[in-house]
């Protein structure tokens, strides 16, 4: 009930962060990859399985750093109303108003 009332950790943003960080270099280092490959595909020089492979690894990086982006995102936006009524249920063991809120003193 701590974590939904006070935000996130200091400590899972930090990771959150450096995880996208890891993941736009992966995206960038996969996007230039596949730049090359089709280069050399281009020249006759690799063939189609490897020009595949590239644009596999390619999409499978930017999927990559889409989910650590909304990852992030979703630690740095806090916890949704919807969230702390249903921790409030809980703790209270389903005590409350309807809408979930907390009882009041």
């Amino acid at each position: 009930m701590d974590e939904l009332q006070h935000g996130q950790r200091q400590e899972d943003i930090r990771k959150a962060q450096a995880r996208l960080v890891s993941a736009e270099a992966s995206a960038t280092n996969a996007s230039e990859s596949l730049k090359r490959a089709k280069e050399i595909f281009e020249r006759k020089l690799s063939d189609q399985a490897s020009l595949d492979s590239a644009s596999t690894q390619q999409k499978t990086a930017a999927a990559t750093e889409q989910a650590a982006r909304q990852a992030l995102e979703k630690l740095l936006n806090g916890t949704r109303v919807e969230e702390l009524q249903q921790g409030f249920r809980q703790s209270s063991g389903g005590q409350g108003d309807q809408s979930g809120n907390p009882p009041t003193s």
